[in-house]
């Protein structure tokens, strides 16, 4: 029994190893300390935890091995519900309560002006169409002055950009409206629990989108593994 037990635990280390080898080998694109960045430094440290696990189906060779393990669990325990309760107090997610997320930044004023002023709402799809159009018409019309308001935001559906200007950049009296969506409409609101809550409403009243964290908070352990294990869930055994 003894020997099928020793036989065990050395499968145990030997896979364990193979695997933790990898994440040693792996390096950061942004190192801190020998190689790693802060995160994936971090978790390494608290992969050694499982280290100990063989300990709590065999019994120790001494008390004293036992005691320590203990003390130490108990240790490891505190400062979970230490690390836990400073996170929750620390968290603190701001968003526009209706658009669910900030607004992009603009530098125009508002009201009416000399130049030509074009709005752009929409999704992800359309942040970057403003640079596109704004070499188009400066190169079809090198004489007017045209000014580009680019209003699109990720993961906003026709309702996001419909509150936006129906609140925000009608202030900005643009000549032409650009409006390009159906893919967040289609897709982003259909999703399951990863962004949105209950059944598919047409309201879109189900749909949170990156805001999702503010009806549901993550919780201290998803954090803390989302966040050391991200930074080596890619290419294990790249260097």
């Amino acid at each position: 029994m003894m020997n099928r037990t020793k036989i065990t635990i050395g499968l145990y280390y030997l896979l364990y190893l193979v695997v933790y080898i990898g994440w040693l080998f792996h390096g950061s694109a942004t190192p801190w300390i020998l190689g790693y960045s802060k995160q994936h430094f971090g978790f390494l440290l608290i992969m050694l935890i499982p280290f100990m696990l063989p300990i709590l189906f065999v019994r120790p060779i001494t008390p004293s091995l036992m005691m320590i393990f203990k003390q130490g669990m108990f240790l490891v325990s505190l400062l979970y519900l230490f690390l836990a309760a400073y996170y929750y107090y620390t968290r603190t997610y701001k968003f526009d309560p209706i658009l669910q997320m900030p607004p992009p930044d603009i530098s125009a004023e508002y009201g009416s002006s000399t130049n030509y002023r074009i709005l752009i709402l929409g999704g992800s799809t359309s942040t970057d169409y403003h640079n596109f159009l704004g070499d188009k018409l400066l190169e079809a019309y090198p004489n007017i002055k045209v000014e580009i308001i680019n209003g699109a935001r990720m993961w906003w559906t026709s309702k996001h950009s419909l509150i936006a200007y129906s609140t925000m950049y009608d202030l900005y009296d643009p000549d032409l409206v650009i409006i390009m969506h159906g893919i967040n409409d289609l897709i982003r609101s259909c999703v399951g629990s990863a962004y949105s809550l209950g059944e598919y409403k047409e309201d879109y009243s189900h749909y949170y989108g990156a805001a999702i964290n503010g009806a549901q908070p993550p919780n201290f352990v998803k954090y803390l593994f989302g966040r050391y294990l991200g930074a080596v869930q890619d290419n294990w055994y790249s260097s």
